[in-house]
């Protein structure tokens, strides 16, 4: 799937009309359009790798709060597919913290230092695994446990 632009990341087919998880996917969505700007600047302006550590480790630490909140909300509607959604989450927050402490590593992102082209497209990569992976998930898997809680009652922000 090719990357929207930074200003439409979100769309609104990603919506489940699960309100707090709604909130927190748009959210994130609005992470991931600062790290796609952050690319689209780099360009034009001097971008620390201090600035992508911070974006990189935000999508790390917002995606844990939401997978706590959506784990806890599963388990109050005694979700069949529990285990499955857990299991999904351990793997995307696996892949984030494999690429921080791998990638970025290996290729020396030095936080004071300027961008690079390498910088740029390890970037690039993650922005586009993330969106992809972000995408599907709620379309197939999130999208399973709608029904559950929409036919127990409406529910409330976490």
């Amino acid at each position: 799937m090719p990357l929207n632009t930074p200003e439409n990341l979100w769309k609104p087919e990603y919506l489940l009309d699960v309100g707090s998880m709604d909130e927190q996917h748009k959210h994130f969505f609005k992470i991931l359009d600062v790290l796609s700007r952050v690319i689209g600047e780099a360009g034009r302006d001097i971008i620390k790798n201090a600035h992508l550590y911070s974006i990189v480790w935000e999508v790390r630490r917002y995606s844990q709060k939401h997978f706590h909140d959506e784990e806890t909300l599963l388990q109050k509607y005694g979700y069949q597919g529990f285990s499955d959604q857990c299991s999904e989450h351990d793997k995307f927050l696996r892949y984030i913290l494999e690429y921080i402490n791998d990638k970025m590593k290996v290729y020396e992102l030095v936080p004071g230092d300027a961008i690079s082209d390498l910088n740029l497209g390890l970037m690039q990569e993650l922005l586009e695994y993330t969106q992809q992976w972000w995408a599907d998930h709620i379309l197939k898997k999130d999208a399973l446990y709608v029904d559950l809680i929409k036919s127990n009652k409406r529910v409330k922000p976490i």
